[in-house]
């Protein structure tokens, strides 16, 4: 027998999340909420309990404020010289 999964829709995440789409752009948000309902809907096939709707904003905004972070890593020219080179 199947059971009905209860999570929230995406546009009713994204309109508590105005901060975040006016700080990263609506765009990204919206694939962070995609992204994290659809680690919620695996968790919960299997056996996990649902996250309650607070829990899958913050988690939302985390991603997505990782999403934004710029991540520079250090690379060397044919000099040998370091130079920072962004990995994204």
């Amino acid at each position: 027998m199947t059971q009905k999964i209860h999570l929230p829709s995406v546009d009713r995440l994204l309109q508590q999340l105005a901060g975040s789409i006016a700080e990263f752009g609506r765009q990204p948000v919206t694939a962070c909420v995609r992204a994290e309902l659809a680690a919620a809907r695996e968790g919960l096939l299997g056996g996990l309990p649902a996250p309650d709707e607070a829990d899958l904003l913050a988690a939302v905004r985390r991603r997505a404020a990782d999403a934004a972070r710029p991540r520079l890593r250090p690379v060397f020219n044919p000099r040998g010289r370091a130079c920072v080179r962004s990995s994204t």
